[in-house]
C-alpha cells in the first residue's frame, strides 16, 4: 500500500498528524499540569491566608486547633498551626503534642523569611507525599506560620482525569485530521493515478490518451502539459509510422534484394527479394552471417567493408539451387551518431544475370553476323578479282565464276531479307491477317512446299483422327513460314535420308505441332538459346547446310505473334523435337 504515491502521501500525513498530535498533547499535559500545579498552590497560599486571618480575628477567643479544624473542613486539607519557633500549635489531623519542632521544614524556613514557603516532599507526620505551602501570620498576641497541605495522589488523581480529558480531545482532532488526510491524498493522488495509468498506456503502445482534471493549480498544469505531449508523441509516431511503412514499402518492393548486417556481423534485417535470391529463412536473422550465407566471395566483401569502413562494389558469381546467377553487389557502411566507429553494413544485390545473357548475345550476334557476311563477300571479292584478271582469255572460268558470284550475292540477299524479316517481327510493324483455319491443312500445305524444295528428304504427318477437326485462330501466311522453317531446319541437321515426322496434338486449351527430327541432338547449355539470332550448336557444319542462321529465331517470333510459345526437347544423339502450341479455337 505505502508503495504508491497515495499511500506515502498518506503515511506522511499519519506521521505528520501522530507528531503534531503528540506534540501539542505533550505541550498541553506538560502546560496543564503547571497550571493546575500552580492553581492548587495558590488555592493552598490563599486558605492559608485565611487561616491567618482567622487566628488575628479571633485574638485568643478560640484555640489554634479549632480554627485548623475548621479550616480543614472548609478545604479539605492538612492545616497546620507552627509558632515562630518552629513549635506545632495545631493540626487539623494529628496531635500537635507529638509532632516534632518543624523550623528546619523548608517551607516553614520560607515563611520565616517573609516568603511563600512551598515545598514537595515525603510528610514525616503523615508519610506521603504532599504539597505544601505555608504564609507568614502575625497578631498582637503571637506570630506564626500558617501551613496548609494536601497529599500529592489527590492532586495526582485530578490531574490524570485532565490528562485523560486532553488525550481524548488529541485522539479525536487527530482521528478527523487523518481521515481528512486521507480524503486529501486521495484528492492528489487521483489525477497522478489517472497520469500513471496513461503513461502506462502509452508505454504499452496505446497513444490515444488523455487524462482530464478539473482543478487550476500545480497538478492542473502537469495534467495539462502531459496531455499536450500525449498529443505530440501521438502525431510524431504517426508521422514516424508513416515514413516506416512507405521505407518497408519500398525497400520490399523493389527489385533489389537488400539486407543489413550489424558491426557484430549478425544478419538484422533482409527484403523478401534477398530472401529468395538467396535462399535464406527470415528466421536466421540474428544470426551471424557466416552462418546464414555460404558464398566466399561476399562474405569477405562484407568482413572488408567491416573493418575498412569504406563502400565497395563487385560482381560475384552464386550458385544456387536455381542455377548459377551473376550479382553485382553494392556494399555500403551505415554510418549512425551512435556507431561513428562501428558501422552496420548494407548490402544491396542485383542480379544481372540477364543483363550478362543479352550482352553475350550481343557480342554473339555481332560475330555472327560479321562472319556470315564475311564469308560470301570474300567469295565475291576474290572470284571478281579473278575474273578482272584473266577472264579475258577463259569464257569457261567467267561463266563458272560469275555464277559463283551470283550465287553468294543471292544469300547474301536472302540473309539481308530474313534479317529485315526478323527486325519487323521484332518490332512489332507487322501487322496480323488472323483467320479460322484447320491446322492439319496448313501442316500438309507447308510439307508439299519443303518436299518441292528439298526433294530428296523424308517427311511423315502424324495426326489422329480428333486432329482432323482442329481449328485455330492465327495468321495463316505466318504459321505455314513457321512450319517451313522447322522442317527444313530438321531435314539440314539429320542425316540423309533419315525421315522428319511432323505430329499434331490436342491438349486441354491448346494444340502442339511438333518436328521430330533424327540428327545429333542438341546440348543442354545450348537448347537455352536455340532460338537467338545466329546462334548455332555446330557453327562448321551448320554453314555447309547453306542456312542463314535465323530460321529458328524467326519461328519463335512468328509464333509468339500469334500468342503461342515454342520450345525444343532434345539430347545428343538422340534427335530433337521442335514444337509450338497455338489456342484452339
Amino acid at each position: 500500500m505505502f508503495k504508491s504515491f497515495r499511500g506515502r502521501m498518506s503515511l506522511t500525513f499519519m506521521a505528520l498528524i501522530i507528531l503534531v498530535a503528540g506534540g501539542s498533547g505533550l505541550a498541553s499535559s506538560l502546560y496543564m499540569k503547571n497550571f493546575y500545579m500552580s492553581n492548587v498552590e495558590s488555592n493552598l497560599a490563599y486558605d492559608a491566608s485565611l487561616v491567618g486571618h482567622m487566628i488575628d480575628v479571633s485574638q485568643g477567643g478560640a484555640s489554634y486547633q479549632k480554627i485548623a479544624a475548621l479550616a480543614a473542613s472548609d478545604t479539605d486539607a492538612r492545616v497546620t498551626i507552627i509558632d515562630k519557633d518552629g513549635k506545632v500549635l495545631a493540626d487539623s489531623q494529628f496531635d500537635p503534642t507529638n509532632i516534632e519542632n518543624h523550623k528546619s521544614r523548608p517551607e516553614i524556613y520560607q515563611a520565616l523569611q517573609g516568603q511563600r514557603g512551598v515545598s514537595i516532599r515525603l510528610s514525616e507526620t503523615a508519610k506521603v507525599d504532599m504539597l505544601y505551602v505555608a504564609i507568614l501570620f502575625q497578631t498582637e498576641t503571637v506570630s506564626g506560620v500558617v501551613r496548609v497541605a494536601k497529599p500529592l495522589y489527590q492532586i495526582q488523581t485530578l490531574y490524570n482525569h485532565i490528562l485523560m480529558l486532553i488525550l481524548w480531545t488529541v485522539l479525536g482532532i487527530g482521528t478527523g485530521a487523518l481521515a481528512l488526510s486521507l480524503l486529501l491524498a486521495r484528492r492528489f493522488a487521483s489525477p497522478l493515478k489517472d497520469v500513471t495509468n496513461a503513461v502506462e498506456q502509452i508505454a504499452q503502445g496505446n497513444l490515444n490518451q488523455k487524462v482530464s482534471v478539473q482543478v487550476d493549480d500545480e497538478l492542473g498544469s502537469l495534467v495539462n502539459s502531459f496531455n499536450d505531449m500525449a498529443e505530440r508523441l501521438r502525431n510524431n509516431m504517426e508521422e514516424i509510422s508513416q515514413v516506416k511503412n512507405r521505407l518497408e514499402a519500398v525497400l520490399e518492393n523493389t527489385v533489389n534484394a537488400l539486407f543489413l548486417v550489424d558491426n557484430e556481423g549478425r544478419l538484422s534485417w533482409i527484403n523478401t527479394n534477398a530472401v529468395h535470391l538467396l535462399s535464406i529463412d527470415s528466421k536466421q536473422i540474428g544470426k551471424k552471417i557466416v552462418e546464414v550465407l555460404n558464398n566466399y566471395s561476399l562474405l569477405d566483401l562484407i568482413d572488408n567493408v567491416l573493418k575498412e569502413r569504406r563502400p565497395k562494389r563487385q560482381e560475384i558469381v552464386l550458385r544456387a539451387a536455381q542455377g548459377e546467377k551473376i550479382l553485382e553487389v553494392n556494399l555500403v557502411p551505415v554510418l549512425t551518431p551512435d556507431r561513428i566507429y562501428q558501422p552496420d553494413v548494407l548490402v544491396v544485390l542485383n542480379d544481372i544475370s540477364e543483363l550478362k545473357r543479352l550482352q553475350q548475345v550481343r557480342q554473339d550476334f555481332v560475330a555472327n553476323v560479321s562472319h556470315e557476311l564475311k564469308t560470301p563477300v570474300a567469295t565475291i571479292s576474290g572470284f571478281a578479282e579473278t575474273l578482272v584478271a584473266d577472264g579475258k582469255d577463259n569464257p569457261e572460268t567467267v561463266r563458272e565464276f560469275s555464277q559463283i558470284i551470283y550465287d553468294e550475292a543471292q544469300r547474301l540477299s536472302k540473309m539481308i531479307a530474313a534479317m529485315l524479316e526478323l527486325s519487323r517481327l521484332e518490332k512489332g510493324y507487322q501487322e496480323l491477317d488472323q483467320e479460322n483455319f484447320k491446322l492439319l491443312d496448313i501442316i500438309n500445305s507447308a510439307v508439299s512446299i519443303v518436299r518441292k524444295r528439298v526433294p530428296g528428304g523424308t517427311i511423315t504427318v502424324e495426326a489422329g483422327p480428333e486432329s482432323d477437326g482442329l481449328t485455330v485462330l492465327a495468321d495463316r501466311d505466318m504459321i505455314v513460314q513457321a512450319v517451313i522453317n522447322l522442317l527444313e531446319n530438321a531435314l539440314n541437321h539429320s542425316p540423309e535420308g533419315a525421315p522428319v515426322q511432323v505430329k499434331i496434338e490436342k491438349l486441354r486449351d491448346d494444340v502442339r505441332v511438333s518436328v521430330i527430327d533424327q540428327g545429333e541432338g542438341i546440348p543442354d547449355k545450348d537448347q537455352s538459346r536455340i532460338f537467338e539470332r545466329f546462334y548455332r550448336v555446330d557453327k562448321a557444319r551448320s554453314r555447309k547446310t547453306g542456312g542463314t542462321g535465323l530460321g529458328l529465331a524467326i519461328v519463335k517470333h512468328l509464333i509468339e505473334n500469334n500468342g503461342g510459345k515454342v520450345g525444343v526437347k532434345s539430347s545428343p544423339g538422340t534427335g530433337s523435337t521442335f514444337y509450338f502450341t497455338l489456342s484452339r479455337n
